[in-house]
């Protein structure tokens, strides 16, 4: 069995063996071993009619990383979510514009992490006008990637958008349970401190005291059994809890 065979087949067969939404993050760990890749990443971002939008991310990256991540706000500079924001074609990361600051700084904290080297990410378009991208990653360089990427680009295609299709299904079924975890006060400073904002920020925002919404940040934390605003901040938007 040529190596996009393998891929369309296994895909095929564990995503439907997937049931619940934390089960997708099992499964892209199960594919990154099955491939010899490091990481593998799905996102989808929703609109909504409120002028929000609703996000989802499993990953096989490292909690710390994740943390890190939005600890600094890289999600409104990560060149690969900019370049899958505009483009219809899955691009490598060896092709992106790292000439800001800011782009190259997210690359070079990822490999702090270990969690960079070559990269593909595949833009995906809904039919709820969503934006989503499949993206893996691995240590294989040069030629061997190339080689790879030759091989198997036209179902790691059709495999991304058969993760999108399983993904909105469970997400959708498991939405609505979810949300009522965390009450709506805390769902809502949590979704602002998701956009950066500080405590005494988010107050101004929501006509309360500063004191009022560290309350609120304690108490989810405290749901989420998490210890600091930024894991919970991470842990809310990797399992689609809040709304961004």
């Amino acid at each position: 069995m040529t190596p996009e065979r393998r891929i369309t087949s296994f895909v095929g067969f564990e995503i439907e063996a997937s049931r619940t939404t934390r089960s997708l993050t099992d499964f892209l760990a199960k594919f990154c071993a099955n491939f010899g890749l490091e990481h593998a990443t799905y996102y989808c971002r929703t609109p909504l009619q409120t002028n929000e939008s609703r996000e989802l991310l499993h990953t096989t990256y490292p909690k710390e990383w994740i943390t890190h991540y939005f600890a600094n706000d890289y999600q409104f500079c990560d060149p690969v979510l900019v370049q899958g924001q505009s483009s219809l074609l899955p691009f490598s990361w060896d092709t992106l514009d790292l000439e800001a600051p800011e782009a190259r700084n997210v690359f070079s904290s990822a490999l702090e992490f270990g969690v960079c080297g070559s990269g593909l990410t595949i833009p995906i378009r809904g039919c709820m006008n969503e934006t989503a991208m499949f993206s893996i990653c691995s240590n294989t360089q040069g030629e061997a990637w190339s080689k790879f990427l030759a091989e198997t680009l036209t179902d790691l295609v059709y495999s991304a958008h058969l993760i999108h299709y399983h993904a909105s299904h469970l997400h959708g079924r498991a939405l609505q349970t979810k949300s009522e975890r965390l009450s709506k006060r805390e769902a809502e400073v949590l979704r602002w401190a998701a956009r950066g904002k500080t405590a005494w920020e988010t107050a101004q925002i929501l006509n309360l005291k500063e004191k009022t919404v560290s309350f609120y940040i304690s108490n989810a934390c405290a749901k989420l059994q998490v210890a600091t605003k930024c894991q919970a901040v991470a842990k809310v938007i990797t399992e689609g809890q809040i709304i961004l």
